[in-house]
């Protein structure tokens, strides 16, 4: 059976890039008797990465009970959480999330000269999606991030680019005013086989608390009603999740160089949202090639196109 998870795992952050950590890896203190070669799995996630990162040193050894998480970004948003691992991982215990799960490191400024609190950024703006489209055109809508103390709400920005040109952002100006509970607006002028991407900020009075950007991944619509493309690679996970930006009727793999060993499943969300799971099932490395997922809406799928 899987060990028990750890029964206590508390996280303090003690400077602008550190956090102490004090846990409690055996339940009651006592070690798992079927569990070999234990170790401490503390993982810790940064706002916007891909992927959680192992902590080592003293927080990976199984008899401490206290590390210091260092070598963070000032003013950043983690998530935190601790596993007990076993040579056998079929025994390893699943996830205790931190106390508290998301904190922040401390205000501060790099330069050690300063002495300027800077402000906790807002988090930055999620689950951007296509509310409504046309040929030339889109409806997009976001979510805010978590509150922070030190933003007042401002407004937000809104920029769109032909991906691959730096110089091509666009600053969608109808987006700044769009409410903060509810925030949605239209983008024009967009051009069919185009590939964009959108990053949405909050904004707030003191603009050192700026949201970092939400961003779409990148996208291109095509002259068929109710048909686009999406970007999901490459990628070193086996299972990655796309945010699709509309709900999809179905979603199929179109690979950049086809290989025939090359085979994927896809997952729907039960909620029916944009969210699609995409697990490469003849390797469990991942795929070093560009991927991208052909979509097609509801209705149209009912009148026959497929995927």
């Amino acid at each position: 059976r899987k060990s028990q998870p750890p029964n206590r795992f508390d996280i303090l952050p003690i400077n602008t890039t550190s956090f102490f950590a004090t846990f409690k890896l055996w339940q009651g203190g006592f070690r798992e008797s079927a569990c070999d070669c234990a170790a401490a799995n503390l993982q810790i996630f940064k706002e916007h990465a891909v992927a959680w990162q192992r902590v080592g040193g003293a927080c990976a050894v199984p008899d401490s009970d206290r590390c210091t998480i260092s070598n963070l970004m000032p003013n950043m948003r983690y998530e935190v959480r601790l596993q007990l691992t076993c040579s056998d991982s079929a025994l390893s215990s699943s996830f205790l999330p931190g106390n508290p799960p998301q904190l922040a490191t401390l205000r501060g400024c790099d330069d050690s000269s300063c002495n300027v609190a800077q402000p906790l950024r807002a988090s930055a703006p999620t689950d951007i999606s296509v509310q409504a489209w046309g040929q030339s055109w889109i409806q997009v809508r976001w979510y805010k991030g978590a509150e922070s103390a030190d933003c007042v709400f401002q407004g937000w920005r809104l920029q769109m680019r032909y991906y691959g040109s730096p110089s091509s952002w666009n600053e969608v100006s109808a987006c700044t005013f769009a409410t903060e509970d509810n925030p949605n607006c239209n983008i024009t002028g967009l051009a069919p086989y185009i590939t964009y991407e959108i990053w949405v900020y909050h904004l707030c009075a003191n603009s050192a608390a700026d949201s970092l950007p939400g961003k779409t991944q990148l996208f291109r619509w095509t002259t068929t009603p109710g048909e686009w493309y999406v970007n999901a690679g490459p990628s070193l996970l086996t299972t990655v999740r796309a945010n699709v930006l509309s709900f999809p009727h179905r979603c199929s793999v179109r690979t950049q160089t086809p290989v025939s060993s090359d085979t994927f499943s896809t997952c729907y969300d039960a909620n029916m949202t944009q969210k699609v799971d995409l697990t490469r099932t003849d390797d469990p490395r991942g795929w070093g090639q560009d991927l991208w997922m052909r979509c097609i809406a509801e209705p149209f799928a009912a009148a026959g196109l497929s995927t």
